[in-house]
């Protein structure tokens, strides 16, 4: 049973539950995609993903395009622009060049970002 006088824990890819789709490494997509499931990326994407869950950015993983999710956690590299409607964590040793549209953003030590970043009203009408 959870106990309610505890403070929330963060998101953690543990927690995410079953991937969906997985672009492993050393596999390069060109293209859109669109998923209502969570996703992970250990290869090249190149082009736009569109997500109504998360999505994951494994260590090998690059994005070059738009990404527009619920989630995004990002251990790899993304160039370009991201878009979340609840959360986007850079871990260490991930890396964003672009801009950024999120209402919380976490960049842990070690992490890197280089661009703009705006913080946006959260899913539920909340300001960021």
């Amino acid at each position: 049973m959870k106990n309610k006088n505890k403070p929330q824990e963060p998101i953690s890819i543990a927690s995410i539950g079953e991937v969906s789709t997985i672009v492993g490494t050393g596999t390069e997509l060109i293209g859109k995609l669109n998923a209502e499931k969570p996703i992970r990326i250990d290869g090249l994407f190149n082009g736009d993903i569109v997500s109504t869950d998360t999505v994951i950015v494994g260590e090998t993983g690059k994005i070059k395009g738009t990404v527009k999710c619920k989630y995004l956690y990002v251990g790899g590299i993304v160039e370009g622009t991201v878009e979340t409607s609840e959360k986007l964590e850079i871990a260490a040793g991930g890396y964003i060049n672009g801009e950024i549209f999120s209402p919380n953003l976490v960049i842990d030590q070690g992490a890197g970002f280089d661009g703009t970043s705006r913080m946006m009203k959260s899913a539920d009408g909340q300001d960021a």
